[in-house]
Formats: C-alpha cells, structure tokens, sequence
C-alpha cells in the first residue's frame, strides 16, 4: 500500500500549477496515506472525499496529457507528411534532371556522330 501512495503522491507533485494549485496539491499529498491508506470499508466521510478529489485529480490529469499526446502525434504526423512531401518533390526533380542529362548527353553523342 505504501509504495501505491508513495507513486500517487508522486502523480500529484507532478500535476502544473495551471491544472491545480501547489498549496492544494501539497494538501492532498500529505493526505493520501491517511485516506488512501486507509481500507476502503474503514475510512470515514472525510477520507472518502479526499479520496474521491484524488481521484478527479489524477483523472484530468491522464486527461490532459493524453490530450497533449494526441496534439504532438498529430502535429508529429504533419510534420512527417510534409517531409514526405518534400522528399517526394526531390525525388521528382532529381528524376527530371537524369531525365535532362541522358537526352542531353544523347544529343552531345548524336553531335559527336555528325
């Protein structure tokens, strides 16, 4: 149990002022092993409300960042489309420049044969 509190309590340090404040993350830190820690079936009303304001916590938490994940996957996709892209559009324009130099070094040879 207590390394289970010890890993929330982490989770919790690590939520950004932006998403809950630090005095308010502290506080519900230095509860969890007193709520938390507690067996269900014992903890009385005040224990089962910082337990359940942990749990929203750690909620929007996963929320957030697995809303961050999608932007950076996403934005990470774009990211690879347009050097696709780009690639393709050098490898076309590497082709066209073969393409220039053989008819144009046929043309040297076909000069040359004159």
């Amino acid at each position: 149990v207590k390394g289970r509190c010890d890993a929330i309590g982490q989770a919790l340090v690590e939520v950004p002022d932006s998403d809950l404040p630090a005095a308010c993350r502290g506080m519900l830190a230095s509860g969890i092993d007193m709520s938390l820690g507690v067996p269900r079936q014992q903890r009385d009303a005040n224990q089962v409300v910082v337990v359940a304001f942990i749990g929203r916590v750690l909620i929007q938490r996963e929320r957030t960042l697995a809303e961050k994940l999608a932007t950076l996957r996403a934005e990470d996709a774009g990211v690879e489309a347009k050097a696709l892209s780009a690639m393709e559009e050098a490898v076309g324009r590497a082709k066209k420049a073969r393409s220039t130099f053989a008819q144009a070094e046929q043309g040297a040879v076909a000069v040359r044969s004159v």
